[in-house]
């Protein structure tokens, strides 16, 4: 057995890719139909839904309303479409002040999710992330009518919402310090805080105010809690841990491409209005940064060589390394598998990864030594070598539009939603191991899988005598290597 090591040609092309990028804003009404036009006319695959609870402020959401949100969620999901859901109770063209038609009461807030509650856990495969929603004007946690907009009262609606949405989904809020007055501390430690489920790892941020000026300050819907740098300062941290969402507002002396291209990749921004506000996104296609900041938002994954076995045997490991680098301003901040596809015109075989979490791909270069287990029963015969990247929810895993797409050319298959690596023959007896590559691929692999066991065992704390006993394997497998 020899090694063949692929390259890959990059695509500087935009193309659209799930949970990220440009998003449309929708009210999930009846009249507004079907969504196919998302995907066709704008090139996104998000929406953000934003269902009026007007008339429903004092008293329970009807089941006509109910249902026809989950008939709106069937069409997003029929459309291959993702949903940012920010549930309000008024209009963003009303009156930007106190008034007591923004928001409703505590107690019909809290009553209000537990009716929405079966509804966001039966189409949570189609919710990217929520933002917090609920309380005063357009739901952005100020300005609230029925005095809400306080830390106390934040915190309860923002922890009732976190307890309802399943774990894996992120909340969003409109500033780090609102996070800090709730959890009294923020990611410092992303080895152990971020991606785990707790309210520490799933409270994000959103800006509604990028490129514009509120009051002096350059940060639009955020209050003005000094000291601003340090609020920053702690998005710029978090934000490759979190989901990040960017809004334009108004003109003012920031909009332009340096800050507005500096700020979505200092805040690891992963998805953008597209149609608002149309001067400001005018300045920047203008200046040249538009198309620039709209393929690069969330992740921009880029294959630059595979080296894979030429031949392999059922039951056989199969070990091989992959360098790619990610060229957008974030990584994911939901989980997704990752797999290798082996696929003929007659047989296919889905072998994931173990123990690789692409959240971890953030911007730069990465490389993968790993392997996979061939079958034992696998059928003799040439195989194509795909990476896989589907949703996590079996709803829509086998559906291609959900699937992660690498910026290389020749490599994507539309119809599978997988990116083609190579070519290997599989069949015969074991293959002999003739190539030194392929012995160095093989041992890092195995060095790989026992760091990780290593890695399991030290986080469950269960015996410290067992991590030691992995950890000399591991030694031993890079010292032979």
């Amino acid at each position: 057995m020899t090694m063949q090591t692929i390259t890959f040609t990059p695509n500087t092309d935009d193309f659209m890719n799930p949970e990220k990028g440009p998003f449309i804003r929708q009210f999930l009404t009846a009249s507004e139909g079907s969504y196919w036009y998302i995907r066709e006319n704008y090139g996104s695959t998000l929406v953000k839904g934003t269902p009026l609870l007007e008339d429903f402020r004092e008293s329970d959401i009807s089941q006509v309303f109910l249902d026809e949100l989950q008939t709106q969620l069937d069409f997003i999901r029929d459309a291959g479409l993702k949903v940012i859901l920010n549930f309000q109770y008024n209009l963003t063209s009303g009156p930007q002040g106190p008034n007591t038609d923004n928001d409703a009461s505590l107690e019909w807030i809290h009553r209000h999710i537990d009716q929405l509650a079966p509804l966001l856990q039966n189409n949570v495969d189609v919710i990217a992330c929520m933002h917090m929603g609920f309380i005063g004007w357009s739901g952005e946690g100020t300005f609230s009518g029925n005095g809400l907009d306080n830390p106390i009262d934040r915190a309860n609606v923002l922890n009732k919402l976190g307890d309802t949405l399943p774990i894996d989904r992120m909340i969003l809020l409109s500033t780090p310090w609102w996070k800090q007055e709730i959890l009294g501390q923020w990611i410092d430690d992303p080895i152990n805080q971020a991606f785990n489920g707790t309210k520490l790892a799933r409270y994000g941020y959103k800006n509604g105010g990028w490129c514009g000026k509120n009051q002096g300050y350059p940060q639009g819907s955020w209050p003005h809690e000094e000291p601003l740098q340090q609020w920053l300062d702690i998005w710029y941290a978090e934000g490759s841990y979190l989901a990040t969402g960017l809004e334009h507002s108004s003109v003012s002396t920031y909009s332009n491409c340096a800050y507005a291209v500096q700020f979505a990749k200092d805040t690891h921004a992963d998805f953008v209005n597209k149609l608002w506000e149309p001067t400001v996104w005018g300045i920047l296609e203008e200046e040249g940064c538009k198309d620039e900041i709209l393929k690069n938002v969330g992740y921009r994954l880029v294959l630059e060589e595979a080296t894979l076995p030429d031949q392999g045997a059922p039951g056989q490991d199969f070990a091989f390394e992959i360098k790619l680098r990610n060229e957008g301003y974030a990584s994911f901040y939901n989980a997704r598998s990752v797999l290798l596809v082996f696929r003929n015109a007659t047989d296919r075989y889905d072998l994931e990864i173990a123990n690789l979490d692409p959240r971890w791909w953030f911007p730069g270069s990465h490389t993968i030594n790993d392997f996979v287990s061939l079958p034992a029963n696998m059928v003799d015969g040439n195989y194509e070598v795909s990476l896989w990247l589907p949703d996590i929810y079996d709803s829509i895993r086998d559906d291609p539009r959900y699937a992660v797409r690498f910026a290389n050319l020749g490599t994507w298959d539309d119809q599978l939603g997988t990116n083609i690596l190579g070519q290997i023959t599989i069949g015969g007896l074991m293959p002999v191991i003739t190539d030194l590559q392929a012995v160095e691929i093989a041992l890092r692999a195995q060095a790989a899988a026992v760091i990780a066991q290593a890695d399991a065992v030290a986080q469950s704390i269960l015996d410290l005598q067992a991590v030691d006993d992995v950890l000399d394997a591991a030694a031993d497998v890079i010292e032979k290597d």
